[in-house]
């Protein structure tokens, strides 16, 4: 008897849900459909009903499995969405990798993978920085406060312990200062000043 729709995408829901937590702790070689599908509480063979590819599997991690983006979605200030980004760089989200930051986690998969993965994540990135704009922050800084967050988090998940919290405690002081409230204007900004 064939599977009804609704067990069909709950099962699909799972798979995804397991891989994104794959993808991120292992990478995309490292991590096997196989363990994909028994961490989903499904056999091997039923892999290829939901997905072409392990390709197509991760390109809808890629585009749709996104704490980060839902959390930032729900904050209602531009405060609240910094704060946000704060928590990520906390140093025990670090250490949890597979329930990370999918953003920074799959970047360099992405990038290398190309078509729908990429598209799907650089999809997810313009809607993180979409979302701290509609709250206040000036476009260019909005987008720096990201990648500043997300380069941030994969330089202290590479950095040995002692330089991990240094890393992150850097990049806090930053990313709050370019989502803090805007000052008035000034005439004639001082040497160093951000500009944007």
């Amino acid at each position: 008897m064939p599977l009804s729709k609704t067990h069909k995408a709950a099962a699909r829901g799972r798979i995804v849900s397991a891989a994104g937590k794959a993808f991120r702790a292992n990478g995309f070689d490292a991590a096997s459909v196989a363990g994909i599908m028994a961490d989903a509480g499904l056999t091997h063979g039923g892999f290829y009903a939901h997905f072409p590819s392990k390709q197509a599997l991760f390109a809808e991690v890629a585009a749709t499995d996104h704490d980060l983006l839902a959390r930032l979605t729900a904050a209602k200030t531009l405060t609240a969405r910094a704060a946000v980004l704060d928590a990520c760089l906390d140093p025990a989200n670090v250490a949890a990798a597979s329930a990370g930051c999918t953003l920074s986690a799959l970047a360099p998969d992405a990038a290398r993978l190309g078509g729908e993965a990429a598209a799907g994540l650089s999809r997810a990135f313009e809607a993180a920085v979409a979302s701290l704009q509609e709250v206040g922050a000036a476009p260019a800084r909005a987008r720096a406060a990201l990648c500043l967050a997300l380069g941030a988090l994969a330089a202290a998940r590479a950095a040995p312990p002692e330089g991990r919290e240094a890393t992150l405690a850097a990049a806090r002081a930053e990313v709050g200062a370019l989502l803090a409230p805007a000052a008035p204007a000034r005439r004639g900004g001082a040497a160093g000043d951000w500009g944007f």
